[in-house]
């Protein structure tokens, strides 16, 4: 899908505009990447676990933290899977396989960092006294 390039917009049309792109982009996420849905799901479920644990606040926050993190690095990765599907469609092209593998590893290791955060909460909640 090419065209002209719309009309900067200002202020607080701006703000709008940006915010249904972003919708947008959160509703594509959704409906296309099955990684976004799960995750975002985990977080639903996770967040208000969370709330609930008698563990410090600062432990709260970095949970809540990485389970944002994880979104965004998926978010980002589904972009550049866009984007490669886009510049080589129906094509294999093993460049484009490992910028997708970076991507991918790349929502690894946030699973990870979110994993470790889980586990620092949950040792102080259930772990021994």
């Amino acid at each position: 899908m090419t065209g002209e390039k719309p009309a900067k917009i200002r202020g607080w049309r701006h703000l709008l505009a940006a915010t249904g792109y972003s919708l947008a982009g959160l509703r594509a996420a959704w409906a296309t990447e099955t990684s976004f849905r799960f995750e975002l799901l985990a977080a639903a479920v996770g967040l208000p676990v969370l709330l609930a644990a008698p563990v410090l606040g600062s432990l709260k926050a970095g949970v809540a933290g990485a389970h944002l993190l994880l979104l965004v690095i998926e978010l980002l990765n589904t972009a550049i899977e866009y984007l490669a599907d886009m510049l080589v469609p129906d094509t294999y092209s093993r460049e484009i396989k490992r910028i997708k593998d970076v991507g991918s590893a790349a929502v690894f290791v946030g699973s990870i960092n979110l994993a470790l955060h889980w586990t620092v909460v949950l040792y102080g909640w259930l772990g021994p006294a």
